[in-house]
């Protein structure tokens, strides 16, 4: 029975962590960085060039989604590979379908809750801390965030669709929600400190004001977060621009 090795599986990560987001191009999005990150999983697994190229050609279709918890489905398409290169697996066509309705869920929870929630209120977190926070903030991101993204990876290669039920629970969804107030609230405080001068009362007032408004508007419906963020520090920048 075919196995992919530990150390073809660390290659891919690897190689999905520094170009998954970083290798795009206009049609086809992060297509490169997919077929750069299964080019381990493929030559672990099956014998000859003409293969191998093969193999590789058959995930050159549109690919994109939320590079962090899109580690996920890098972790599901070498499962689906190693069960295909042992016989009873799925078609190309059946596997490039689960690819995509993964790249599309993920990416919305990742875009949700990291790159509109935890990211911006964390760098806010980190920015107040001067130079010693930013470095903080990179060793973190670098250093623990490739760690989680390396173990959800794991998780789902070996557990397959099992590895993902978490992501999709009553407690993921509060955390999403948490998280979209709690960025909405970082944001309201550094309106508070950066966009006012400090002690003045009436532009903490205000900030507090458009915390609320924003609040109210998420659990609406009526603005995405990412629409509220962009609303937020627009505000921001056009009060401080008129002190």
């Amino acid at each position: 029975m075919k196995r992919v090795s530990t150390a073809a599986l660390r290659r891919s990560f690897l190689r999905w962590f520094i170009g998954g987001a970083s290798v795009f191009t206009q049609g086809r999005m992060q297509t490169l960085g997919l077929v750069y990150a299964m080019e381990p999983v493929i030559r672990d697994l099956y014998e000859g060039e003409g293969e191998i190229t093969a193999r590789l050609s058959s995930y050159r279709t549109f690919f994109n989604t939320e590079p962090q918890i899109g580690a996920a489905v890098i972790g599901m398409a070498a499962a689906l590979e190693e069960d295909r290169a042992n016989g009873y697996g799925m078609s190309d066509e059946m596997m490039r379908t689960v690819r995509n309705g993964l790249m599309g869920s993920l990416a919305g929870l990742g875009d949700t809750m990291l790159v509109g929630a935890v990211i911006p209120a964390v760098l806010c977190t980190a920015l107040g801390m001067g130079i010693a926070g930013v470095i903080g903030y990179i060793l973190v991101y670098g250093v623990i965030g490739a760690w989680l993204q390396y173990r959800l990876f794991l998780r789902v290669y070996r557990q397959r669709e099992d590895g993902l039920t978490f992501l999709y629970g009553k407690k993921t969804e509060a955390a999403v929600r948490a998280c979209r107030h709690g960025a909405l609230f970082c944001i309201a405080a550094a309106f508070g400190r950066y966009g006012i001068l400090p002690g003045d009362i009436a532009g903490l007032v205000i900030a507090c004001l458009l915390a609320a408004a924003g609040a109210y508007l998420l659990k609406k419906q009526k603005l995405s977060t990412g629409q509220l963020l962009v609303c937020m520090c627009s505000a921001a920048i056009l009060y401080s621009l008129l002190q």
